[in-house]
């Protein structure tokens, strides 16, 4: 399910709630509107670049592919590439494939370690590699990766996302992460809008 159809589930969920969901309804559709805007997971696409020289175009290319064979059953690879990555039992990197398009995804919960989820990236891209998927994309960083070399950008990278998430739960906007709170309330007039 695409995560707009996810979000407005939700919403509509929401209303059910009756008295409550009068409370909850504007936090959460704050909440939910920035999910949709930015995400709340860190995403790696990973793919064979097969005889492509532009993983860039290569991967619009799946992309595009993928958008046009919704309800279908995937590739014996990805399939069978899914099961192998499934079976190691990870519990911080979710793996999910859409046509020949596999998807590492890793929630913005602030409960993993940082060498954890580094090893849990590792193993799923080394699993999908030996299924033939030997490129890594990251969408945050604009680029294919070595994760050899590449693994502690990617993870600084996924600490903002954290970041970002804490702010979020305590209230603050995205744009005000890493600004200190003002001392004393500002006069009405004197706000910025």
């Amino acid at each position: 399910m695409p995560i707009k159809d996810k979000i407005q589930t939700i919403k509509d969920s929401t209303a059910a709630l009756g008295p409550l969901s009068s409370s909850i309804t504007p936090v959460l559709a704050r909440v939910l509107d920035v999910v949709d805007a930015r995400g709340m997971s860190y995403d790696l696409q990973v793919f064979a670049l097969g005889g492509a020289t532009d993983a860039d175009a290569r991967f619009e290319e799946l992309l595009a592919a993928a958008e046009h064979q919704t309800g279908t059953t995937p590739s014996r690879r990805a399939a069978d590439a899914e099961a192998a990555v499934e079976s190691r039992g990870l519990r911080a990197v979710q793996v999910s494939f859409d046509g020949e398009l596999a998807t590492l995804t890793i929630p913005y919960w602030d409960s993993w370690d940082r060498r954890g989820i580094g090893q849990e990236i590792r193993l799923a891209a080394s699993v999908l590699a030996a299924a033939g998927y030997d490129t890594v994309l990251d969408p945050q960083l604009g680029r294919t990766l070595n994760l050899e070399t590449d693994l502690d950008q990617v993870l600084e990278k996924f600490e903002d996302g954290i970041a970002l998430t804490r702010a979020l739960a305590a209230g603050q906007p995205g744009g005000e992460i890493g600004r200190p709170a003002p001392s004393r309330p500002r006069r009405w007039w004197r706000r910025r809008q």
